[in-house]
């Protein structure tokens, strides 16, 4: 019997993933969000709060060329989280006023990894739902230093805010003039022409 429990407890427990890059364009990356806010809240987003999303994970992951495991907001993922496969990777934090560079395996290096990119940027949403729900409303308002503020105070990143809000504001107005995604467009009926 104590043999099972220990099996079920290392079957419950994440896989360690190769940390494969899953490079994504912006274009793929303005539709996945916008469905997975979609799926999630069961409403069209302001393209506002999608620019703002697309804006802080480009900054995460060097602008999806550094995307690994679809990792789209470079997701922590603990040593108790079991129920996330997870892959290391190299990483910098800014600690005491400096970088500093960790490397695999490195607790600060463990990641979560996700199969699809719609994996990806619903669980990056339902973190942001959840744990950091007082960013949520700023991302809803498309509030750039409210949400780079909120995600600072409460530990989601180690840069410098001022450089990290400069940083994001300036990908969210680049990433405005992206071309409209599908789940923008109106519905439309096909138009009927009355046949011969």
């Amino acid at each position: 019997m104590l043999g099972g429990g220990v099996i079920w407890v290392l079957l419950a427990m994440g896989n360690r993933c190769d940390a494969r890059p899953t490079p994504v364009t912006s274009a793929q990356m303005l539709e996945a969000v916008g469905q997975a806010w979609i799926a999630r809240t069961g409403d069209t987003p302001a393209r506002a709060t999608v620019d703002l999303l697309l804006a802080q994970s480009a900054l995460e992951t060097g602008r999806w060329h550094s995307l690994m495991g679809y990792n789209v907001g470079n997701l922590k993922a603990s040593s108790t989280a079991a129920e996330y496969d997870y892959c290391y990777f190299t990483t910098r934090e800014y600690v005491a006023g400096k970088w500093e560079t960790f490397y695999p395996d490195d607790p600060v290096t463990r990641f979560r990894w996700y199969a699809t990119l719609a994996d990806g940027c619903a669980d990056y949403l339902g973190l942001l739902q959840t744990r950091y729900a007082f960013a949520w409303d700023r991302v809803i308002a498309g509030d750039v230093d409210g949400f780079v503020h909120a995600l600072k105070t409460n530990g989601y990143f180690t840069a410098p805010e001022a450089a990290y809000d400069s940083s994001v504001r300036s990908l969210a107005r680049e990433f405005a003039s992206l071309p409209a995604a599908c789940w923008e467009l109106p519905d439309t009926e096909p138009e009927v022409v009355a046949g011969d």
